[in-house]
């Protein structure tokens, strides 16, 4: 291969990780004040050729969780624009946080006006494979519907979970009754159906992917509530759905569990039949 000659200059490729703020370069004390007034919701995307899976439940989670914690949200159309001025000066296959926040949150009568929409757009994610091993912690997440930005339960009970040698933490109620883990949806497979738990837990955007493509596939779908003393071998699978449709679960607690390989190829088949939108 012949060399380029000196004076052709070298290819510009555009950056994986920029950050806007209402469409603009944030200045460093924006993003203070955003910090320290710590409340906001988000959601997270991979973005393929500037487009998105599941792009409407991305907006309709940013929309019921900002009418949930400021009384009012960004209109799609604007979130939209943003994201497209966004991704303009990005790669076209990336990772994208869309976080809505306010500085005034306790402001007697805030204007729509007061709602920021930051927008931080880094390298894609590379999919998770585990298998994983999940320790147990009684724990009932704040507004279950929503994911609030900085919510410091995940860490906390991460970390815990990680010195006890687990990979991650799953959430359980009073009576043992598991919800989700600090990062994602929890799913079983008898080998007929999908079980979901019934319980208290932020339904992700994956999970309602597969809600809606699970059944193109000839594939029954339950929800009912899931004892962790139900949890055992006899069960063909078991994963955590996140951004990886399906990342197997190889333990929860003392329970050892079978291989849920089969199980995270079947809601990726199913994930897979999402198609793209265009931002």
């Amino acid at each position: 291969m012949p060399l380029r000659p000196a004076s052709t200059p070298a290819a510009v490729t555009a950056p994986t990780s920029l950050a806007l703020l209402n469409g603009k370069t944030p200045e460093a004390r924006d993003l203070l004040e955003i910090a320290l007034a710590g409340v906001g919701c988000s959601s997270s995307m991979q973005v393929r050729d500037r487009a998105v899976r599941g792009i409407d439940l991305h907006l309709a989670h940013l929309r019921h969780a900002s009418d949930e914690l400021f009384g009012q949200h960004v209109d799609d159309e604007e979130i939209r624009q943003h994201l497209r001025t966004a991704l303009r000066g990005a790669a076209a296959d990336v990772h994208a946080t869309v976080a809505i926040s306010s500085r005034v949150a306790g402001s007697i009568t805030p204007q729509q006006s007061d709602l920021d929409v930051l927008i931080r757009v880094g390298d894609p994610l590379a999919p998770q494979t585990g298998p994983l091993s999940l320790a147990p912690i009684h724990h009932l997440r704040h507004l279950t519907g929503h994911v609030a930005a900085g919510e410091v339960s995940n860490t906390l009970f991460r970390r815990r979970a990680r010195e006890r040698g687990f990979d991650d933490a799953v959430f359980q109620d009073d009576v043992g009754r598991v919800s989700e883990t600090t990062t994602g949806n929890l799913a079983f497979w008898d080998g007929a159906a999908v079980t979901w738990p019934q319980a208290d837990a932020h339904p992700g955007v994956t999970m309602q992917i597969l809600n809606r493509q699970l059944p193109a596939l000839g594939v029954e779908q339950r929800t009912k509530p899931v004892h962790r003393n139900q949890v055992s071998p006899r069960l063909s699978g078991a994963v955590v759905s996140s951004s990886t449709p399906g990342i197997p679960i190889s333990r929860i607690g003392a329970r050892h569990l079978n291989d849920g390989g089969d199980f995270a190829r079947l809601l990726h088949d199913a994930y897979e039949r999402e198609p793209y939108d265009r931002i």
